[in-house]
C-alpha cells in the first residue's frame, strides 16, 4: 500500500455510521427515541420496526440472526449475498432491502417467548445496515453523499473514500466503506479531540463523546474497553473490523492508532488481545 491507497474498513464503517447519526440527533433530524418504524414504515413488517433508534445503535435489537461468516447457511452469509459480497445462487433476497425485511424476532431458548428489544446486547451487521437504509430515507440524501458531506469534508480528510452499494444502490453500512490510513488516523483523531477537527469546527457533539465513553462494552457504535492496568478504570474505545482493521483511540495518553490488515481468518480472538496489547504499549500504557 502507498500513502493514498484505499482498504476496506469492515466493521470500523459501523463505527463512522455512529458518528453521521450523532450529528443527525444533535442537529434534530433523527430522535434517538423514536422507534425505527416511525421513520421506516416498512420496517414495522420485520423485527426492526417496534426497536428503537437508541436500541439499535447500542446494538441491543433482539433478533434471529447469526453473525456467523464461515456457515454459508447464516444470515450472515445471506446478507452477504443480497449485498453482493457473495455469489448468490440461491434466488432468494437479490437485495439488501428484501433480505432485512425478512429478519424475525429472537426467541428466548429458555421461556420460548420474544426476546424484548434492550434487554441484551447482540452485534449484528444488519443493523447497521437498516440504520444505513433509515438515515438515507429521513435526508433523502444517499449515504455516500451524506458522509461526504457531514464527516468526511467536515474533518478534513484528504483523499476520496468510496462504499459498496447493492444493486439497488442501497449502502452496505456495516462494512462497505474503504479509505485510506491516514484519513481513518484523522477520523480518530477529530474524536480524540472531543469531536473538534483541525479547522476548529465542532464536528461531532462533544455530549455524544462523553455518552459513549460512559458506556458499557459497546455503545453508540463503539467498542468501550476498561484498562486493567490503570487504578481509575480509564476507558479506550476502538472500532474494529473482521480482518484486523482497527482505530484506537486513548484520550489519556492522546494516542490515537489505525490499523489495517488483510487476515484470513474472521474474528480472530486471540489476535485482537495481540492487538490490544500492542496499542496499550504504543500509548505507554503497557511499556513492557
Amino acid at each position: 500500500m502507498k500513502a493514498d491507497s484505499v482498504h476496506l474498513l469492515q466493521s470500523v464503517s459501523k463505527s463512522m455510521l455512529g458518528i453521521l447519526y450523532a450529528r443527525m440527533i444533535d442537529n434534530g433530524v433523527i430522535d434517538p427515541e423514536q422507534r425505527m418504524g416511525h421513520y421506516l414504515p416498512e420496517l414495522y413488517s420485520c423485527v426492526f420496526g417496534s426497536a428503537t433508534i437508541a436500541q439499535a445503535l447500542d446494538m441491543r435489537v433482539a433478533l434471529k440472526f447469526s453473525e456467523d461468516y464461515a456457515s454459508p447457511h447464516s444470515e450472515m452469509t445471506r446478507l452477504d449475498r443480497a449485498c453482493g459480497w457473495k455469489t448468490n445462487s440461491t434466488g432468494e433476497y437479490q437485495t439488501l432491502r428484501s433480505f432485512l425485511l425478512s429478519l424475525t424476532p429472537r426467541i428466548s431458548d429458555v421461556t420460548k417467548t420474544r426476546v424484548e428489544h434492550g434487554s441484551e446486547f447482540q452485534y449484528c451487521s444488519a443493523t447497521t445496515d437498516v440504520l444505513a437504509w433509515l438515515i438515507t430515507r429521513v435526508t433523502s440524501v444517499p449515504y455516500s453523499e451524506l458522509l461526504e458531506r457531514e464527516l468526511w469534508r467536515p474533518i478534513g480528510a484528504k483523499c476520496n473514500a468510496n462504499i459498496t452499494v447493492d444493486s439497488e444502490g442501497l449502502a452496505v453500512g456495516n462494512g462497505g466503506i474503504s479509505c485510506t490510513t491516514r484519513d481513518m488516523a484523522l477520523f480518530g483523531q477529530v474524536v480524540l479531540n472531543g469531536g473538534k477537527a483541525q479547522s476548529g469546527e465542532q464536528v461531532i457533539p462533544t455530549s455524544w463523546i462523553e455518552q459513549t465513553y460512559g458506556g458499557d462494552h459497546y455503545k453508540n457504535h463503539w467498542w468501550i474497553n476498561t484498562n486493567p492496568n490503570k487504578p481509575h478504570g480509564s476507558k479506550e474505545i476502538h472500532a474494529r473490523g473482521i480482518y484486523g482493521q482497527y482505530l484506537w483511540i486513548d484520550r489519556e495518553s492522546n494516542t490515537v492508532v489505525a490499523k489495517f490488515s488483510s487476515e484470513s481468518v474472521a474474528r480472530n480472538t486471540p489476535k485482537f488481545g495481540m492487538h490490544m496489547a500492542l496499542f496499550r504499549s504504543i500509548s505507554n500504557w503497557n511499556p513492557s
